[in-house]
């Protein structure tokens, strides 16, 4: 095996914001593992075939800890890693065994699927509150993240975790403005993440002062940081840190997830059809979407911590890789004609929810989540319309991010599509 790799072709451009998986599949044909410059400039390696990906997201080899990168990423800009966020990075995605098992554990219990399938009755609940309000509205034309994918899962996850609801337009402001690129909102990331950390800090505190004075709800024992604050096997800033990173990856891929799938589903009127049609589908669509345009694109980063053989080539000791979720699902050695939706498809292991013992904490709430969105989306409105092609519509630039999101839905409820 070698390192030297041939130049890999553009992938941060505008076209690619729009569509990257041509450009991956050029990327993964030439070298399924190589060396990228991020838009931040910093060089990682990309892993784009779907049997390097599965190796590489259960390699031991390949450390979640920051440590020894910290800085490089500071350097970089990175909103995660400024001084005043980067104390709330004491959390289960920066931690490898067995400091990730003991940090993981605690919040495993609130997201388990019995535990989940409590909620569906909120959440079709909300969904048709959502609907209802949509065509009140008595236009004819919405934005469809705005209306509906947005609003839907944050109430969700505020409610197992114990965040009051009338924050919750707030907390997805800035939210968003971490994940998006500076330019986007009116504050940067950066002072984003300052704000969110003050914001959790202050209802964690707050919470833990009114357990000591004997005030607390005793219904409030039930939510996920009621459970936490009684934890002690967490420190005060694992648990800060733990908070934060359930409330905003709760909700965020979840919404951008809903977005992606209409859009998907509104490209391929025969699936979509389908979808309507055959309601027992309904997991399997949610899981062939997912594979399709997940809105986790890349995982994020892990370090080399050894030389790491992924099987096409070996990853240098202190090298960053990514692996690149969303061109791996689209891998033909794995999932035949693998640009095609195709909601019947029976291999539903695609890598959108991570693999090994990093794998989505909350998956079980975003296919949820995620269908009964889409079910009670086409019901309620079943001639619904984009705005425009589905090749035209805007997404977010994520520059040196991992998701894969709408900036905006625009869509008609009756049909007749521009």
């Amino acid at each position: 095996m070698t390192h030297q790799h041939p130049e890999p072709p553009q992938l941060f451009g505008p076209e690619q914001v729009a569509d990257p998986y041509p450009a991956y599949a050029e990327l993964r044909a030439q070298a399924p593992v190589c060396p990228v410059k991020l838009p931040d400039g910093v060089e990682t390696w990309f892993v784009t075939g779907y049997d390097q990906a599965d190796r590489a997201l259960a390699h031991p080899g390949l450390s979640k800890d920051p440590a020894s990168v910290r800085e490089m990423l500071r350097k970089a800009g990175s909103p995660f890693f400024t001084e005043e966020y980067d104390k709330f990075n004491a959390h289960m995605l920066n931690a490898d065994p067995p400091e990730h098992t003991r940090l993981r554990q605690p919040v495993s219990r609130a997201f388990t699927p019995r535990r989940v399938e409590k909620v569906r009755p909120r959440v079709e609940r909300l969904a048709d509150e959502l609907l209802a309000a949509m065509a009140a509205a008595g236009t004819a034309e919405c934005d469809l993240l705005e209306a509906y994918a947005r609003p839907l899962p944050l109430p969700v996850i505020c409610e197992l975790m114990g965040v009051p609801g009338a924050d919750g337009d707030q907390v997805m402001e800035w939210s968003e403005a971490l994940f998006s690129p500076p330019g986007t909102f009116p504050i940067t990331p950066a002072e984003a993440g300052a704000r969110l950390g003050e914001y959790v800090t202050g209802l964690v505190e707050g919470r833990q002062a009114a357990l000591a004075a004997g005030t607390e709800d005793p219904e409030a024992a039930e939510d996920l940081i009621g459970q936490l604050i009684r934890n002690e096997t967490l420190s005060h800033q694992e648990l800060l840190s733990t908070v934060l990173l359930v409330l905003l990856t709760g909700h965020s891929s979840t919404s951008d997830l809903i977005g992606n799938a209409v859009v998907a589903l509104l490209a391929h009127p025969e699936q979509l059809e389908l979808f309507k049609s055959s309601p027992e589908l309904t997991d399997a669509a949610v899981d062939e979407l997912m594979r399709y345009d997940t809105s986790v694109f890349r995982a994020t980063i892990r370090i080399a911590a050894e030389d790491v053989d992924l099987g096409s080539a070996v990853v240098p000791q202190g090298s960053l890789v990514g692996v690149v979720l969303g061109a791996a699902n689209r891998d033909p050695e794995r999932f035949p004609d693998p640009d095609r939706l195709d909601l019947t498809r029976t291999d539903r292991a695609n890598l959108a929810l991570g693999q090994g013992v990093h794998y989505c904490l909350g998956s079980a709430l975003a296919r949820l989540v995620a269908g009964v969105a889409l079910r009670k989306l086409f019901t309620r409105f079943p001639d619904l319309a984009l705005v425009g092609p589905a090749d035209g519509q805007e997404w977010m630039n994520p520059g040196s991010g991992v998701g894969r999101a709408l900036l905006r839905l625009p869509v008609l409820l009756e049909g007749k599509s521009a």
